[in-house]
């Protein structure tokens, strides 16, 4: 599994760096905004965190705050040039590191549920689909929803027989709750 996890880690955080695009807004609203309001003092919350009784968790944007907590900290985030990189570049690399977690785990999972011979074609499906490039790496609370989930997927405690098809497997775990 560490191949995988490399070039899973190396593909998802090269994505990460190189989106130059916004897929929606609450990419910034939900995570980076709320982090960078929270260490700086200063940044633009939505109606979501300014509420009485706001309907967000600070759970998602704390995963941010170390990274700007530490730019804050050591300077780094007063330096003009360093701003850019650092501000913009540090939470890219750690949304591509969780992102690659949905690749790694998918592994585990395939290995565990369909067997060895399946790995190669399930991870290569999943480094090559178009959304996953697209959705995975940005600070969208599904994107860590979805490598939760696939991790959670690979804990479950699968019954898998090599003499029953992935089909069956699937809905007889289904059928008993």
């Amino acid at each position: 599994m560490i191949p995988f996890a490399y070039l899973a880690i190396g593909i998802r955080v090269l994505i990460a760096l190189c989106t130059r695009t916004i897929f929606q807004p609450d990419e910034y609203f939900q995570a980076l905004e709320p982090a960078h309001h929270a260490v700086f003092g200063y940044g633009h919350l939505t109606w979501e965190w300014v509420a009485p009784k706001p309907i967000r968790s600070i759970l998602y944007p704390f995963l941010n705050m170390p990274i700007f907590w530490i730019l804050k900290s050591t300077g780094l985030a007063e330096t003009v040039s360093l701003i850019l990189v650092l501000k913009i570049a540090s939470p890219k690399i750690l949304h591509g590191l969780l992102a690659a977690g949905t690749d790694i785990y998918l592994v585990e999972t395939t290995r565990r549920t369909l067997g060895s011979a399946y790995v190669g074609t399930a991870f290569l499906l999943s480094l090559t689909s178009f959304f996953n490039a697209l959705a995975l790496s940005r600070s969208l609370s599904n994107s860590l929803e979805t490598t939760l989930t696939t991790i959670a997927f690979a804990h479950y405690p699968w019954d898998a027989s090599p003499s029953l098809s992935p089909q069956l497997i699937f809905n007889r775990h289904a059928s008993n709750p």
